[in-house]
Protein backbone atom coordinates (compact mmCIF):
# COMPACT_ATOMS: atom_id res chain seq x y z
CA UNK A 1 0.00 0.00 0.00
CA UNK A 2 2.96 2.33 0.12
CA UNK A 3 3.07 2.38 -3.68
CA UNK A 4 4.58 5.81 -3.62
CA UNK A 5 4.44 6.54 0.08
CA UNK A 6 4.82 9.99 1.48
CA UNK A 7 7.48 11.79 -0.53
CA UNK A 8 7.98 8.53 -2.49
CA UNK A 9 9.07 6.82 0.71
CA UNK A 10 7.84 4.07 2.93
CA UNK A 11 9.77 3.71 6.14
CA UNK A 12 11.23 0.24 5.81
CA UNK A 13 14.78 1.08 6.82
CA UNK A 14 16.36 0.41 3.42
CA UNK A 15 18.07 3.77 3.05
CA UNK A 16 15.11 5.29 4.87
CA UNK A 17 14.44 5.96 8.52
CA UNK A 18 12.74 2.94 10.09
CA UNK A 19 11.13 4.69 13.04
CA UNK A 20 10.68 8.31 12.03
CA UNK A 21 8.98 9.80 9.04
CA UNK A 22 5.66 8.91 7.53
CA UNK A 23 4.51 6.24 10.06
CA UNK A 24 3.28 3.98 7.27
CA UNK A 25 2.50 1.00 9.52
CA UNK A 26 0.13 3.05 11.65
CA UNK A 27 -1.47 4.51 8.52
CA UNK A 28 -2.12 1.01 7.12
CA UNK A 29 -3.46 -0.19 10.49
CA UNK A 30 -5.96 2.70 10.62
CA UNK A 31 -6.89 2.24 6.97
CA UNK A 32 -7.66 -1.46 7.50
CA UNK A 33 -9.70 -0.70 10.63
CA UNK A 34 -11.75 1.84 8.70
CA UNK A 35 -12.32 -0.50 5.75
CA UNK A 36 -13.36 -3.40 8.01
CA UNK A 37 -15.72 -1.13 9.92
CA UNK A 38 -17.37 0.42 6.85
CA UNK A 39 -17.41 -2.43 4.32
CA UNK A 40 -18.37 -6.07 4.30
CA UNK A 41 -15.07 -7.89 4.27
CA UNK A 42 -13.74 -10.78 6.27
CA UNK A 43 -11.38 -9.24 8.82
CA UNK A 44 -9.50 -12.56 9.07
CA UNK A 45 -8.75 -12.66 5.32
CA UNK A 46 -6.51 -9.63 4.95
CA UNK A 47 -3.09 -10.10 3.41
CA UNK A 48 -0.20 -7.95 2.32
CA UNK A 49 1.80 -8.03 -0.87
CA UNK A 50 4.45 -5.79 -2.36
CA UNK A 51 7.16 -5.69 -4.96
CA UNK A 52 10.77 -4.67 -4.37
CA UNK A 53 10.82 -2.10 -1.56
CA UNK A 54 7.10 -2.84 -1.22
CA UNK A 55 8.16 -6.43 -0.47
CA UNK A 56 10.26 -5.10 2.40
CA UNK A 57 7.25 -3.16 3.61
CA UNK A 58 5.12 -6.31 3.35
CA UNK A 59 7.48 -8.06 5.76
CA UNK A 60 7.34 -5.11 8.13
CA UNK A 61 3.54 -4.95 8.07
CA UNK A 62 3.23 -8.67 8.70
CA UNK A 63 5.69 -8.61 11.60
CA UNK A 64 4.21 -5.51 13.23
CA UNK A 65 0.55 -6.32 12.55
CA UNK A 66 0.30 -10.14 12.76
CA UNK A 67 -3.08 -9.92 14.47
CA UNK A 68 -4.45 -8.13 11.39
CA UNK A 69 -2.64 -9.67 8.42
CA UNK A 70 -3.16 -13.35 7.72
CA UNK A 71 -0.75 -13.87 4.85
CA UNK A 72 2.63 -12.53 3.83
CA UNK A 73 3.09 -12.45 0.06
CA UNK A 74 6.16 -10.43 -0.88
CA UNK A 75 7.28 -10.38 -4.48
CA UNK A 76 11.03 -9.92 -4.16
CA UNK A 77 11.14 -11.40 -0.75
CA UNK A 78 14.39 -10.46 0.93
CA UNK A 79 14.05 -9.68 4.60
CA UNK A 80 15.43 -6.50 6.14
CA UNK A 81 17.74 -7.14 9.07
CA UNK A 82 16.18 -4.29 11.09
CA UNK A 83 12.75 -5.80 10.53
CA UNK A 84 13.81 -9.31 11.53
CA UNK A 85 15.23 -8.03 14.82
CA UNK A 86 11.76 -6.78 15.76
CA UNK A 87 9.97 -10.03 15.04
CA UNK A 88 8.64 -11.08 18.43
CA UNK A 89 5.30 -12.64 17.45
CA UNK A 90 5.34 -16.35 18.32
CA UNK A 91 2.44 -17.85 16.31
CA UNK A 92 2.85 -19.16 12.79
CA UNK A 93 2.32 -16.71 9.93
CA UNK A 94 1.21 -17.93 6.51
CA UNK A 95 3.86 -17.07 3.97
CA UNK A 96 4.05 -17.44 0.20
CA UNK A 97 7.48 -16.37 -0.99
CA UNK A 98 8.09 -15.61 -4.66
CA UNK A 99 11.81 -15.03 -5.18
CA UNK A 100 13.20 -13.39 -8.26
CA UNK A 101 16.43 -11.95 -9.54
CA UNK A 102 15.23 -9.28 -11.98
CA UNK A 103 14.95 -6.38 -9.51
CA UNK A 104 17.59 -3.79 -10.34
CA UNK A 105 17.69 -2.49 -6.77
CA UNK A 106 16.97 -5.38 -4.39
CA UNK A 107 19.53 -8.10 -5.04
CA UNK A 108 18.68 -11.81 -4.81
CA UNK A 109 21.94 -12.41 -2.95
CA UNK A 110 21.13 -9.80 -0.30
CA UNK A 111 23.11 -6.81 0.89
CA UNK A 112 25.47 -7.00 3.85
CA UNK A 113 24.09 -5.30 6.97
CA UNK A 114 20.91 -4.30 5.11
CA UNK A 115 18.85 -7.31 4.02
CA UNK A 116 19.09 -11.07 3.80
CA UNK A 117 19.36 -13.01 0.57
CA UNK A 118 16.29 -14.72 -0.84
CA UNK A 119 17.62 -18.09 0.34
CA UNK A 120 18.27 -16.78 3.89
CA UNK A 121 14.75 -15.35 3.96
CA UNK A 122 13.25 -18.68 2.91
CA UNK A 123 15.27 -20.46 5.62
CA UNK A 124 14.15 -17.89 8.20
CA UNK A 125 10.43 -18.37 7.49
CA UNK A 126 10.77 -22.17 7.29
CA UNK A 127 12.44 -22.21 10.71
CA UNK A 128 10.01 -19.66 12.21
CA UNK A 129 6.96 -21.64 11.04
CA UNK A 130 8.61 -25.00 11.83
CA UNK A 131 7.90 -26.01 8.25
CA UNK A 132 9.11 -29.26 6.73
CA UNK A 133 7.91 -28.35 3.24
CA UNK A 134 10.42 -28.57 0.45
CA UNK A 135 11.31 -25.38 -1.37
CA UNK A 136 11.39 -25.31 -5.14
CA UNK A 137 14.71 -23.93 -6.32
CA UNK A 138 13.63 -23.51 -9.92
CA UNK A 139 14.70 -20.07 -11.02
CA UNK A 140 14.17 -18.65 -14.47
CA UNK A 141 17.09 -16.37 -15.23
CA UNK A 142 17.12 -14.71 -18.61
Amino acid sequence: MCLQGKKKDCNVGFGRDYDKGSKDVEFIRQLIEKIVKNYTIAANSIFATGLSIGGFFTHRLTIEMPEVLRLLLPLVLQFLIKCKKRHTYKQKISVLLVPGDADGIVKYVGKKDAYNSAEETIKYWKKYNKSTLEVSKEINTK
